[in-house]
């Protein structure tokens, strides 16, 4: 599909997801764009099409989504390769949608992370480079000054960059896999046990294997016959360790 017609045939399918929602239910909407086959000038740099934006627009003007927020899949392992004019992509967008009518749920208390790891997180970016003068906010919302650091709470809001590797799941043979932990976040915060999880992409079905794992029913939606009997296996599985050792907290 051309890059062009992406926004108008994902928009299209957003709609059905809209229809089927809740009031104050969750879309989160994993998508990345892509770089442009012709360069700007021969032999120059390529541009990024703007779809992500246009889907964002088409969702909220046009379907009657509400914007929540942005999150950002952050890959500390991103696959390397040659780029003119720019980085690699270690960054993915997670847009969080709601269906209007009630308020989202949304569980902060699940999602958040050690206090300390987050101090040193900060203390990584900060370098060796000592403050010269005055506070300087810390990750939990804590000052520092050029000598002390006040002391953290145990748990601390996570912020909206999702730093997860890929680890093993990306070599399914889905082109578009990703970690189970990603769902998983989406799935603490943003749903409650014996809720419903939709994938409407099934893929490899990560979703599903967590969705299931962790005490929530799930329905997927695939348009690939081989896709979805492989998507299925990983599902029917981890259904089955949910018999044999029960519900989990987390996947």
């Amino acid at each position: 599909m051309s890059p062009e017609r992406y926004a108008p045939w994902l928009l299209e399918r957003l709609a059905e997801v809209f229809r089927v929602l809740v009031p104050g239910g969750s879309l989160v909407l994993n998508i990345n764009d892509r770089v442009s086959g012709k360069p700007i000038v021969k032999g120059g740099s390529r541009a990024r099409y703007p779809y992500v934006f246009e889907v964002v627009l088409g969702a909220v003007r046009d379907l009657g989504f509400l914007y929540a927020n942005p999150y950002w899949w952050r890959k500390p392992n991103a696959m390397p390769g040659k780029r003119r004019g720019r980085t690699k992509d270690a960054l993915e967008w997670c847009l969080h949608l709601v269906k209007p009518g009630a308020d989202w749920y949304f569980d902060l208390e699940a999602v958040k992370v050690d206090g300390n790891l987050a101090e040193r997180e900060y203390r990584l970016e900060l370098g060796k480079r000592r403050p010269e003068s005055g506070h300087h906010t810390t990750p939990s919302g804590y000052t520092t000054t050029g000598r002390t650091t006040t002391r953290h709470p145990e748990k601390v809001d996570p912020g909206n960059v999702l730093t997860i590797g890929l680890g093993r799941n990306h070599k399914r043979g889905n082109p578009a896999t990703f970690p189970h932990e990603l769902p998983e976040w989406f799935i603490l915060a943003m749903s409650q046990p014996g809720e419903t999880v939709l994938d409407p992409f099934l893929g490899s079905g990560t979703t599903g294997e967590v969705a299931v794992a962790m005490g929530r029913r799930f329905e997927g939606v695939e348009l690939s016959r081989e896709g979805f009997a492989e998507a299925i296996q990983y599902v029917q599985a981890s259904c089955e360790r949910v018999r044999e050792e029960g519900v989990r907290d987390r996947w």
